[in-house]
């Protein structure tokens, strides 16, 4: 893949904020893992344009500081990692013949996922309509973070606007940092942390799983995300302090991570 990605909304990538890849009740959009826009160079990025032809998106995802300057990282992808392509007829008919539809038994073989949209979009517009509407623009979503060799921070700089004197003709430009960084572990207090939510909720998860059976993974995580938030607020705001996690990221990423875990 000799594409750059982008992921717009953050110049760090911290693996405590990283969530497990869950299948959701639209099935063929999952959530968690990093997601990326495609990079041809730094002034076309397709989800920003996206977001800047949909104004209620971008000031919905933007920063409430400033939404006009945004903080993004560029991705180096590990040589040998092995990304999922699905596009055309046979990448679908894997990943619901073998797969049957699930990211999650994808993320067992693969570090992540690439959806071409242009491809998908140009063979069979009933397919792009029936199964993949919910996607805005192509992406590369990984399953883990072990599979980058190294980011670098970007600064994106937006021509400002008027959210009701819109032309869609914002320009924007972007600056990337010559200095790459690298993903560490993660701490042993997260880990143990997500280790002791699992062993309590374990009843809970099971609980909801057998009491609602079409109940999504997705919905579940955020459940539990609520209960980790009421009952170990101070381990999580301790947490935070120290290593300069956000609280809420944090807590749905434990959630995550606590739910993959029981089986």
């Amino acid at each position: 893949m000799g594409m750059k990605y982008v992921n717009i909304g953050t110049d760090t990538l911290i693996r405590e904020h990283m969530n497990t890849i869950i299948d959701t009740e639209v099935q063929v959009k999952p959530a968690g893992g990093l997601w990326c826009t495609e990079c041809a160079c730094e002034h076309d990025l397709p989800w920003l344009n996206y977001m800047l032809y949909k104004p209620s998106v971008f000031f919905r995802k933007a920063p409430k500081d400033d939404p006009f300057i945004q903080k993004a990282v560029l991705v180096n992808l590990k040589t040998g990692a092995k990304i999922f392509e699905l596009h055309g007829e046979e990448g679908r008919e894997i990943l619901s013949a073998k797969y049957k539809m699930s990211y999650e038994a994808l993320s067992n073989d693969f570090d992540g996922v690439y959806v071409n949209l242009l491809d998908i979009f140009g063979r069979d517009s009933f397919e792009r309509e029936r199964n993949f509407r919910l996607f805005s623009v192509s992406s590369l979503i990984l399953f883990n973070l072990d599979c980058i060799e190294s980011y670098q921070k970007m600064r994106i700089e937006i021509e400002p606007f008027d959210y009701y004197d819109y032309d869609y003709l914002v320009s924007y430009c972007s600056t990337v940092y010559p200095e790459k960084y690298t993903i560490g572990p993660a701490c042993p207090e997260y880990d143990a942390m997500v280790d002791n939510i699992a062993t309590v909720f374990r009843n809970f998860i099971l609980y909801e799983r057998e009491k609602f059976p079409n109940i999504s993974t997705n919905q579940i995580v955020y459940l539990l995300s609520e209960k980790v938030k009421e009952y170990f607020k101070a381990e999580l705001e301790t947490l935070s302090e120290q290593k300069g996690f956000d609280v809420q990221k944090l807590a749905y990423s434990i959630s995550s991570n606590a739910v993959s875990r029981v089986k």
